[in-house]
C-alpha cells in the first residue's frame, strides 16, 4: 500500500472537491482511481483536518469546498464557477449538528449569492448576533463584516431582541453601509436567523433551548469575557440547527419591505 503523508492528502482531496461535492467513499474511490489507496481512517483524518481548517464543509455526508476559502483563494480557483443550482420556487434544506458547522455553511452560500444583491442589499435579522460571540468563529465574523465594507455592500441588520451587548456590537460595528436596527417588538421567531440575497432567503433556525441559553447570555453576563464563555458553553451542548435555502422572488420582496422600513437604501 502506498505511504502518503497528510498534507500531500488534502491536497489531493482538495483538488477532487473542487471539481464537484462528494461523499467519502466518491472521494476515496477517485483516489484509487489515480493510484491512490489510503485507510478509512486516514481519509477522515484528512478530511477533519480540511473542516478544521475552514477549506472543506460536510452536510448530510457530502464534503464540499468551502465558498469563504475560495473567496481567499480566489486568485487560484477563478477557472471554478460557483452556483446554488437551485430554480425559482425551489428550496433545499439541511441540518449539522454544530453553531460552528452551521456557520461555516452559512458562509459557504452567503458568498455564492452575494453575487445577486444587485445594489439592493443584504438583509439580517436574528435575536442576537451570537454567533460573532463564538470564540472560533469571532474573527471569521468580523472579516466578514471587513469584507461586506470593503465591498462598498448594502447591510441591513435587524436585532429582535436587543440588549447593551447587542448595541456595543451596533456602535462597534455600524457606518454608512452597515446599517443596524433594534426593533422593540420582534418581526419574526426568535428562532429564526433570516438572510435575504437578492430573490433569495437563508434562513438559519436553532432550537428553543439554545434561543433561551443565548438570551439569558444576553441579559445576565457582567462582561464580554462572560458573554462569551456562556455563549461558547451554550453552543457546546447538543442542539438542532437547520438551514432553508429558497428562490422566491416575490416572498423575498415581502420579507425586504417588512426588514427595510427602518433602512435608507442609496
Amino acid at each position: 500500500m502506498m505511504q502518503i503523508s497528510t498534507q500531500k492528502t488534502a491536497d489531493r482531496i482538495v483538488k477532487i472537491l473542487l471539481l464537484k461535492p462528494n461523499t467519502a467513499s466518491e472521494i476515496s474511490r477517485k483516489l484509487k482511481e489515480h493510484g491512490f489507496y489510503l485507510s478509512v481512517s486516514g481519509l477522515y483524518k484528512a478530511l477533519k483536518q480540511l473542516e478544521a481548517a475552514d477549506i472543506a464543509i460536510r452536510s448530510k455526508g457530502i464534503f464540499s469546498i468551502s465558498s469563504e476559502w475560495k473567496k481567499a483563494m480566489s486568485e487560484m480557483l477563478t477557472q471554478h464557477d460557483i452556483s446554488p443550482e437551485i430554480e425559482e420556487g425551489e428550496s433545499m434544506a439541511f441540518e449539522v449538528s454544530s453553531a460552528s458547522q452551521m456557520d461555516k455553511l452559512w458562509k459557504h452560500y452567503m458568498f455564492i449569492l452575494e453575487r445577486d444583491t444587485e445594489g439592493a442589499g443584504i438583509y439580517f435579522y436574528g435575536s442576537h448576533n451570537f454567533w460573532i460571540r463564538m470564540p472560533d468563529r469571532k474573527k471569521s465574523e468580523e472579516d466578514f463584516i471587513a469584507y461586506t465594507k470593503k465591498r462598498r455592500m448594502i447591510v441591513c441588520h435587524t436585532i429582535g431582541y436587543p440588549s447593551r451587548f447587542d448595541k456595543n456590537f451596533a456602535r462597534k460595528h455600524k457606518s454608512d453601509t452597515y446599517q443596524i436596527h433594534f426593533e422593540s417588538v420582534p418581526t419574526f421567531s426568535h428562532l429564526d436567523n433570516i438572510t435575504l440575497f437578492g430573490d433569495y432567503i437563508l434562513n438559519t433556525k436553532i432550537d428553543e433551548k439554545l434561543f433561551k441559553l443565548i438570551d439569558d447570555a444576553y441579559r445576565n453576563a457582567k462582561d464580554d469575557a462572560e458573554l462569551m464563555r456562556m455563549i461558547e458553553s451554550a453552543v457546546q451542548q447538543k442542539h438542532r440547527y437547520k438551514l432553508k435555502l429558497e428562490r422566491n422572488k416575490n416572498k423575498a420582496e415581502r420579507l425586504r419591505k417588512r426588514l427595510g422600513t427602518h433602512f435608507v437604501i442609496k
